[in-house]
């Protein structure tokens, strides 16, 4: 007799052992999920089974989802797993099933094995890509299911094929691009969001007052020196002050960008320009009873009204009253009439006076021709 047939027997009767323990101890294990579910997570999983064998892949997520939520039992995640499958997401597939695996120690060994062999089987059907965004808290659709929110610090899975990727966040116009995504190679996407109300930063500063209030477009924004956001586009700023005469400048305010304004402030002035001209050169013209100038005169005169006084001897004086407004420019043109001298008014006087006597005998005077003195001859009828 072989001497070594005994070892041999006694070797496999131990491995056998071990593998009727190993295989009791998996099945003490391995018991059916609905079993270890309590009343309520039990009638979830059951609809979801019923769904899901019915072919309504996303009715039976969202049942499948609530059995887990009410048990939270790890095992119920693999069937979450499978109908993210049965839908084509692929990568919510993996997600799900490397969920299911940070539950190591509370899953039998079978559930492990199932997990990981899915999750090898879809592989090739996700890769992944990069994405880049400006503003941070912003959510990233793809295809209708939000994957995360920015930044995200490391490349993200995404199922191959082209996709469609959606980034939203409030206040913002919402971001769309669609990308195509291969096995194997690593896809990069850049979002810049734009603002609902884009805006720029304005600063305006005013030289000359002391104080100052600034307006954007006949609306106040508030006293000097100004900084802060204004919508973007063409803008009207102006500066005013009290005996400052008010001044403007219109810009184009950029998108995101800068820009600094400076509007300088004079004095307001309370003068016009005033022009008197004459026929006459040697007219003397008098301002409010001050002689000024002669002939002609040109000059600054206080805003309001003005007496003007324009004589020469010989002729009448005109006497006019002139307003002028703040800077207003004005040119007024005096005709003097001749003076009328004493030989004219005596004769005109002996005209008038002669004229009324000659008035007076024409009325009183006789007719030219006398009256004849007789009687009628007296005439009979036939």
């Amino acid at each position: 007799m072989n001497p070594s047939l005994p070892l041999r027997r006694s070797f496999v009767l131990l491995v056998c052992s071990l593998l009727a323990l190993l295989s009791l101890a998996r099945a003490a294990h391995a018991k059916p999920i609905r079993d270890e579910l309590p009343r309520e997570a039990r009638e979830q999983w059951d609809s979801a089974r019923e769904l899901h064998d019915a072919g309504d892949f996303k009715s039976a997520l969202v049942y499948f989802n609530r059995a887990y939520e009410l048990s939270n039992n790890p095992r119920t995640l693999f069937n979450v797993g499978v109908c993210w499958k049965d839908l084509t997401k692929y990568s919510e597939a993996i997600k799900t099933w490397e969920k299911q695996l940070t539950f190591r120690k509370k899953l039998p060994k079978e559930d492990i094995q199932k997990a990981e062999t899915a999750i090898r089987a879809l592989q090739q059907f996700v890769s992944t890509i990069e994405v880049k965004a400006g503003e941070a808290g912003a959510r990233l659709v793809v295809d209708g299911l939000e994957v995360g929110v920015t930044p995200f610090l490391e490349p993200i899975r995404i199922d191959v094929g082209r996709r469609q990727l959606r980034l939203l966040k409030e206040g913002f116009e919402p971001a769309e691009k669609t990308v195509d995504v291969t096995r194997g190679k690593l896809a990069s996407v850049e979002f810049d969001l734009q603002h609902l109300n884009k805006t720029g930063t304005v600063e305006i500063t005013v030289e000359g007052p002391q104080t100052a209030d600034v307006y954007m477009d006949g609306r106040e924004l508030g006293p000097a020196p100004f900084k802060g956001p204004v919508p973007a586009g063409p803008h009207t700023f102006e500066a005013r002050a009290t005996g400052y005469a008010t001044v403007q400048q219109s810009v184009e305010v950029a998108y995101k960008d800068s820009l600094s304004v400076t509007l300088s402030l004079a004095e307001a002035k309370s003068e016009g320009k005033l022009r008197v001209v004459t026929e006459h050169p040697d007219a003397e013209i008098r301002m409010d009873g001050a002689v000024v100038g002669r002939g002609a005169w040109e000059g600054l005169v206080a805003a309001g009204g003005h007496q003007l006084e324009v004589s020469k001897t010989g002729y009448s004086t005109q006497r006019l009253e002139v307003t002028l407004n703040p800077e207003q420019q004005r040119t007024v043109e005096v005709s003097l009439s001749p003076e009328k001298s004493w030989l004219f008014w005596t004769v005109s006087a002996v005209a008038v006076v002669g004229g009324a006597s000659f008035a007076a005998y024409m009325v009183s005077r006789p007719s030219e021709t006398a009256p004849v003195n007789g009687t009628f001859a007296t005439f009979r009828a036939f």
